[in-house]
C-alpha cells in the first residue's frame, strides 16, 4: 500500500450538525478520516486515549467546551492552554488549525491570539485560519485546508510507521480482526524503534510483547482457531495456545493428563512431519523465541506495571518487535483465507492418549504412546463433527425459540439468530421450521453461525 492511501486521521471539533456529512466526505477524497466531535471535553478524551493517531486537529473558533452547554466565543482562548499543556506533556505538537464562519463578535481579536501561541510552528504548519462560507477554490476555504493537512501528514511519525507496515496495521483497530489496544501498544513499540529520539527511555506500561500476543490469540478464539482449552476464565495459556497452533497435542484436563485436543489430524509419521497445524514452523518458532525471552507466564494483559527495556540489549527487544509484526501480517493473511468460524471449529479434535499407569514411563516412552480419539468429548462448547453445517442443510430443520441473552434464537442442529424483522411474531418456546438462512459475519458469529432470514411458525 502506497503511503497515499493511508486514511490520515485528524480530529474535529465543531457542533453544526448540518455540516458534518458534506466535511466527511470532502476530507475522504484527500486521503483524510475526520474524527467529529460536538464539545472539547469528548474530543480531549478521544486526543488523550489516542494521541500517536492524529495527524492534525481542527476547531471551530464558536463552539462548546461541555455537552449541554451553549457555544462560547471564548471557546478558542480556553482550548488552547489546554492543547499546549498536553503538547508539552506527549513531547510532540500536532499541528492544529481554525475553520470558522467568522460571524462572532471579537473574531479578529482571538484569531490574532491564536496566532501568536503558533508563531513558532506557522512554516512547517502553514496558515492557521480557514473560512467554512467560501468557494472551493478560495485560498482558505475547507478544501484547501485538507490540501495543507495532506500535504505535510507523510511527515508525520504514526504515518510514517503506518506506511512500512500498512499491510499489517490494517488487520488491527476497532472493528478489525485484532484489538484496537494491541494496535496502540505495537505503535508504540514502533514508535521508540524509529524515532528513538522522542523516547528518552523505552518504557511501556506492561509487557506490550505479551499483551500483543494475548490479543492475537484472543482474535483467534473468535474465529473459531482456539479451543476453549487454551484458556481459563479470561486468561489465556499462552504456552497451549501456541503448541496448539503449532499442530501438538495439549492436555486440557489437570485431573486426566491423558486427555488431549490438537488441531486437525495428527498425521501416520511417528516425528509429526505430515500432521496438520496452523502455524507454519518459521511462524511457530518466532513465537517460541519472545515467548521464552520476553513474556512472564504469570502476567497476564491487564497487567500495568512498568516495562522497562534494557539500553543494552534493546537490539533483541525491537527484533522480536519486528518479527511480532510478521506474524500479524502472516495470521491476518491466514485468517481471510479460513474466515469460516464453523469450519474452523470443526477441525478441533478430541483424544485420549492410552499410558500403562502400571509401571513409570520415560520421556522417550511418553512419546510412543498410542493416541486414540476420545469417545466422548468433554462438553459440548465444541464437538468434532464429519462435516461443518452449511445454511442448505438448516433448510427444513425445525427447532425452537430461545433466549440467549443477546436476542432472540433457534437452535436447529446450529445456533441461529433470528432478524429483527421477525422477533415480534415469535415467543419464547414456539416451534418453528427455518425457510431461509445466511451465515453470520458479525463479531458474535462464534456463538451464532447462522441468521435466520424467513421462518414458519409451527402450529
Amino acid at each position: 500500500m502506497s503511503t497515499s492511501k493511508i486514511p490520515y486521521r485528524v480530529l474535529w471539533v465543531d457542533d453544526d450538525p448540518t455540516i458534518v456529512e458534506g466535511m466527511i466526505a470532502n476530507a475522504d477524497e484527500y486521503g483524510l478520516e475526520l474524527h467529529h466531535f460536538e464539545n472539547w471535553s469528548d474530543a480531549k478524551k478521544a486526543l488523550l486515549d489516542n494521541y500517536a493517531e492524529y495527524t492534525a486537529i481542527i476547531l471551530d473558533a464558536y463552539c462548546k467546551n461541555d455537552a449541554g452547554e451553549k457555544e462560547e466565543e471564548t471557546f478558542i482562548t480556553s482550548v488552547l492552554p489546554e492543547l499546549t499543556k498536553i503538547f508539552g506533556e506527549k513531547k510532540r505538537p500536532i499541528a492544529w488549525y481554525i475553520l470558522s464562519a467568522g460571524t462572532m463578535s471579537h473574531f479578529n481579536f482571538v484569531i490574532k491570539s491564536a496566532e501568536r501561541s503558533r508563531n513558532e510552528f506557522a512554516e512547517d504548519w502553514g496558515p492557521m485560519l480557514y473560512l467554512k462560507d467560501v468557494p472551493d477554490e478560495n485560498a482558505n476555504s475547507s478544501r484547501a485546508l485538507f490540501e495543507n493537512i495532506k500535504t505535510f501528514a507523510p511527515l508525520a511519525h504514526h504515518n510514517i510507521i503506518l506506511s512500512y507496515h500498512s499491510d499489517m496495521f490494517k488487520y488491527m483497530g476497532n472493528g478489525k480482526l485484532i484489538d484496537q489496544r494491541a494496535r496502540k501498544k505495537l505503535m508504540q513499540m514502533l514508535d521508540a524503534l524509529y524515532f528513538p529520539e522522542d523516547n528518552s527511555k523505552f518504557e511501556f506500561a506492561g509487557n506490550p510483547l505479551r499483551k500483543i500476543i494475548e490479543y492475537l490469540f484472543r482474535a483467534a478464539k473468535n474465529v473459531g482457531l482456539l479451543p476453549d482449552e487454551c484458556f481459563e476464565g479470561d486468561e489465556i495459556k499462552l504456552q497451549l495456545a501456541s503448541l496448539f497452533f503449532a499442530g501438538k497435542n495439549i492436555s486440557y484436563d489437570r485431573e486426566h493428563k491423558e486427555k488431549m485436543v490438537r488441531w486437525g489430524n495428527p498425521g501416520t509419521q511417528k516425528d509429526g512431519s505430515d500432521a496438520e497445524q496452523i502455524f507454519p514452523q518459521n511462524i511457530s518458532d518466532i513465537l517460541k523465541y519472545v515467548l521464552n525471552q520476553y513474556v512472564n507466564p504469570d502476567s497476564h494483559t491487564s497487567e500495568n506495571e512498568p516495562f522497562l527495556v534494557d539500553e543494552q540489549n534493546k537490539e533483541l527487544f525491537f527484533g522480536c518487535v519486528l518479527q511480532i509484526c510478521h506474524v500479524i501480517k502472516w495470521f491476518g493473511a491466514y485468517v481471510e483465507r479460513n474466515s469460516d468460524v464453523t469450519k474452523n471449529k470443526a477441525k478441533h479434535r478430541y483424544y485420549e492418549v492410552s499410558i500403562d499407569k502400571g509401571k513409570p514411563t520415560t520421556k522417550k516412552e511418553q512419546n510412543k504412546v498410542e493416541v486414540k480419539p476420545a469417545e466422548t468429548p468433554e462438553h459440548d462448547a465444541v464437538k468434532p463433527a464429519p462435516k461443518p453445517i452449511s445454511a442448505e442443510d438448516l433448510i427444513g430443520k425445525k427447532g425452537r425459540v430461545l433466549n440467549g441473552g443477546k436476542g432472540l434464537y433457534v437452535h436447529a442442529d446450529a445456533k441461529c439468530k433470528v432478524v429483527a424483522e421477525l422477533t415480534p411474531q415469535l415467543t419464547i418456546g414456539k416451534s418453528v421450521t427455518i425457510e431461509s438462512v445466511e451465515p453470520n459475519t458479525g463479531c458474535d458469529a462464534a456463538e451464532y453461525p447462522f441468521i435466520i432470514t424467513k421462518l414458519i411458525i409451527n402450529a
